[in-house]
C-alpha cells in the first residue's frame, strides 16, 4: 500500500523539496509526461534555492524502441545540486531533517549544469541498466545558510571545494528492485551499482 493511499503518494511523486546548508530551503515540482508522443516518454523539474537563490532544472525524454519499454535512448539538459559520491544510505528527507534539526548535513555538494545522452535497457521486471554520456560544469557551492530549529549556536560543516571544470566521462549504472521511493522514505529497497570513468585524453 503506498502511504497515505494513491492520492498522497501522487502528490510525493510530484514534490521536489529539501534542506541543506548550501541552498537552505529548496522548493519545487516535477512531472513526467508518457502518453504525450506515442514511444516517447518526457521528464521536467524545477525549484528554487531560496538561500543561494539559484534556479535549478532539469528537461529531458526517452525515446523506446520497443513497445515494452525494455530498450530506449535519450538524454537530458540540467542545471542541478550534485554531490560527492557515498554511500547513498541516506535519502533526501532524513538528510533534510538532520540538517534543519541539528545541523547535522551528511553530504558534499556542488552545482552541475551540462547534458548528458544514454542508452537503457531493461532486460527484466526489475533490473534496469543504462550506459550514459556526459558533460557538465562542475562547481564548488559555499555554505548560504545557518538556520536550524534546535541548534541555533551550532555552526554547520563547510562544504569542501571541487576542483571547478568540465566533467566529460562515462558512467554505467544497474539497479535491481523497484524505483525509489518518493522523498527516499524508504532508504535502501533495491541493490544499486555504478562506474564511472573519464580521463584528460578521452573527449577532450
Amino acid at each position: 500500500a503506498t502511504l497515505g493511499g494513491d492520492a498522497a503518494g501522487k502528490i510525493f511523486d510530484l514534490l521536489d523539496l529539501r534542506f541543506n546548508r548550501v541552498e537552505g530551503f529548496f522548493g519545487g515540482g516535477k512531472t513526467e509526461f508518457d502518453s504525450l508522443i506515442p514511444g516517447v516518454k518526457l521528464n521536467a523539474s524545477i525549484g528554487y534555492g531560496f538561500s543561494d537563490s539559484l534556479v535549478k532544472y532539469q528537461l529531458g525524454g526517452t525515446y523506446y524502441i520497443s513497445k515494452t519499454k525494455s530498450f530506449g535512448i535519450g538524454g537530458n539538459v540540467y542545471r542541478k545540486l550534485d554531490n560527492v559520491p557515498d554511500e547513498n544510505y541516506y535519502g533526501t528527507l532524513p538528510i533534510s531533517l538532520m540538517a534543519i534539526l541539528d545541523k547535522n548535513d551528511y553530504r558534499d555538494y556542488f552545482l552541475s549544469t551540462g547534458w548528458n545522452l544514454f542508452v537503457a535497457v531493461k532486460p527484466l521486471r526489475q533490473l534496469t541498466t543504462s550506459l550514459t554520456f556526459l558533460n557538465e560544469r562542475q562547481a564548488t557551492m559555499d555554505n548560504k545558510t545557518n538556520y536550524s530549529l534546535i541548534s541555533r549556536d551550532k555552526l554547520f560543516r563547510q562544504n569542501p571545494a571541487i576542483a571547478d571544470g568540465t566533467m566529460r566521462a562515462v558512467r554505467l549504472d544497474l539497479r535491481y528492485g523497484p524505483q525509489p521511493a518518493p522523498f527516499d522514505l524508504v532508504s535502501r529497497n533495491g541493490f544499486d551499482f555504478s562506474i564511472e570513468h573519464s580521463s584528460p585524453s578521452f573527449a577532450n
